[in-house]
């Protein structure tokens, strides 16, 4: 920040990256200057982990509480060789059960160009880890590849567990 009596920059805010020998970003900190204490003081913090491919296979937030850093959320993913996401799990910290418990869930297929063909999406009550209600998209495609629909569905306790299709959509070429 400026300081305009003084004419000078005051502390205000720094953001520190750390980066792996792949040059990826490993960590994300912000931080915020406490002028009492005269100390760098967490704000918020995010940590990357990466594959031998050097994709994203882990993503974590945590927050400044009590001088000290705390799990918020993260997500993990599971790729295939082509480093498509098979699978994307977000966890939510459960202060009162002391770990991360699975938030929700979205499992992708793929045809053989690399297309989706189905997408199933969990959420989850993380405290009880239980599913309470599903979405699934179902994507056709003509032999050129082009997408042809997508039909969307959905499964809950009220449908007795059973999919139940919500909605349709045809593509006109």
């Amino acid at each position: 920040t400026w300081d305009t009596a003084t004419s000078t920059w005051l502390n205000y805010r720094r953001a520190i990256k750390t980066y792996n020998a792949g040059n990826l970003i490993t960590i994300d900190n912000l931080q915020a200057w406490d002028g009492t204490a005269m100390v760098w003081k967490g704000i918020d913090k995010t940590e990357f982990v990466y594959n031998a491919q050097n994709q994203m296979i882990q993503r974590e937030y945590l927050i400044w509480m009590s001088n000290a850093y705390v799990g918020n959320y993260k997500y993990l993913y599971i790729r295939n060789t082509s480093g498509d996401i098979l699978e994307e799990e977000l966890q939510m910290w459960a202060s009162s059960l002391s770990k991360y418990s699975k938030r929700t869930k979205r499992n992708w297929t793929y045809n053989t160009s690399g297309k989706p063909t189905l997408m199933i999406f969990e959420d989850w009550n993380y405290l009880a880890d239980t599913i309470y209600y599903k979405t699934k998209k179902t994507y056709t495609y003509n032999a050129a590849n082009s997408q042809l629909s997508v039909t969307d569905q959905d499964s809950s306790a009220s449908t007795g567990g059973n999919w139940r299709n919500t909605s349709r959509t045809v593509m006109v070429y």
